[in-house]
């Protein structure tokens, strides 16, 4: 029972930690909007420099049109 909950809360803090570090600080937020206008307008290579910033700090969207970039 005791290692039950000591797993419980293990998960909740690395749960936690995963949320955290998957949130933009507003330079990165900015970049990622900026390479998403960007992209959008197909200027993928000039939004490129942008959306990495954001993939950087674990942002899926940005990372996901990273990858679009490479493949195009």
């Amino acid at each position: 029972m005791l290692i039950k909950k000591i797993g419980m809360v293990l998960v909740a803090v690395l749960l936690s930690g995963v949320a955290l570090a998957a949130e933009l600080i507003a330079e990165q937020q900015a970049a990622k909007e900026k390479g998403i206008t960007l992209y959008n307008q197909y200027k993928a290579i000039s939004a490129e420099p942008y959306l990495e910033k954001a993939a950087k700090a674990g942002d899926r969207e940005a990372q996901l049109l990273r990858r679009g970039i490479a493949i195009e």
